[in-house]
């Protein structure tokens, strides 16, 4: 029998793949589908709305945060420029 991450792993896979992510380079799957959240949606967006709603997989997101961040501390701790939030 099939655990509940193995059937979201088959139906990611089953996915259309989307357009690239900005950061890696690798495509975006969306699970539910585009096609999925088109027709869920009450305001009627099409689905290539909701393609190019997302460009960047949020773990290559908060990654590319966090590596700016560590960046502006050591630029603030060596200079003194940089800006500390």
């Amino acid at each position: 029998m099939a655990t509940l991450l193995d059937r979201f792993e088959e139906q990611k896979m089953k996915k259309t793949k989307g357009k690239p992510c900005t950061i890696c380079g690798e495509p975006i799957v969306l699970v539910p589908s585009a096609a999925e959240r088109a027709r869920k949606d009450v305001t009627g967006k099409p689905a290539q709305y909701f393609i190019n709603l997302f460009d960047q997989h949020s773990e290559c997101t908060v990654k590319k945060r966090s590596e700016e961040a560590v960046a502006n501390m050591r630029r603030y701790r060596e200079t003194g420029e940089g800006m500390i939030i």
